[in-house]
């Protein structure tokens, strides 16, 4: 295998890995309602992906050019769905059934400047109380990990929430 073959194989697995994760996050975006972002992103994603894939086709002969296509597509979802993680886009809805009725992890989360809707529900053993609380996805981590610590009995999922309006935290936490 010569120099060239190897630089070739290069470049096309590294376009493929920026255009997939440019594709997953524009996936996002587009689930977000982010229009322009989601135009702009796909413009890119499309140049990319045409310029990987003829990059594949003129070489189809070199069995190493379809391999590293193929896994630059598995690890453009890899960082695409880490950078989901860390920038966190929009906006989760914690629903959160805590393990006692008496309304101390509502007051809670309120203390620390999280918005809190309480409303009152019957579960299997009786009365419980229903947590929602609206955070921002980059702060899922942190939240739930508060939740954890407080009540590690509590059950909770979230509900994707693509729009909020006047959201606002009481306080910086």
């Amino acid at each position: 295998m010569n120099l060239e073959v190897i630089k070739v194989a290069f470049i096309i697995f590294a376009i493929r890995v920026v255009d997939i994760t440019i594709s997953s996050y524009r996936t996002i975006l587009m689930i977000k309602g982010q229009k322009l972002l989601t135009f702009i992103t796909s413009f890119i994603e499309t140049i990319l992906y045409v310029y990987g894939l003829d990059l594949v086709l003129q070489r189809l002969d070199n069995f190493l050019n379809l391999f590293v296509y193929a896994l630059g597509f598995a690890v453009g979802n890899y960082i695409g769905m880490l950078l989901d993680e860390k920038v966190g886009i929009g906006y989760e809805t914690f629903v959160v059934i805590p393990s006692t009725c008496n309304g101390e992890i509502a007051n809670k989360l309120r203390e620390v400047g999280y918005i809190v809707t309480t409303v009152k529900g019957e579960g299997y053993k009786g009365e419980k109380d229903i947590l929602y609380v609206t955070i921002r996805r980059k702060d899922l981590g942190k939240f739930e990990k508060f939740i954890k610590s407080f009540d590690p009995s509590a059950f909770y999922f979230t509900l994707e929430t693509k729009r909020a309006r006047k959201f606002t935290y009481l306080t910086k936490h």
